[in-house]
């Protein structure tokens, strides 16, 4: 339990290495693991390369679900 407060910090998400425009494709070049972990789950990569993304975005954004066409 004590390390529950922590989860969040340690963990990592998906953000965009690259700008992407809405409508590209997400490749493994346009994206890197980064902390925190309170967007997409790093572990997830798998479900979101070849997605689409649905709004136009800065590089160093952290993806969240709705950022991705599904």
């Amino acid at each position: 339990n004590s390390e529950i407060k922590n989860k969040d910090i340690v963990r990592k998400s998906i953000f965009l290495l690259n700008p992407m425009s809405e409508g590209d494709i997400i490749n493994n070049e346009d994206i890197v693991m980064k902390r925190p972990g309170d967007g997409i789950p790093a572990i997830e990569i798998d479900k979101i390369l070849g997605m689409t993304i649905n709004r136009n975005a800065e590089a160093g954004h952290k993806l969240e679900y709705k950022d991705i066409k599904w």
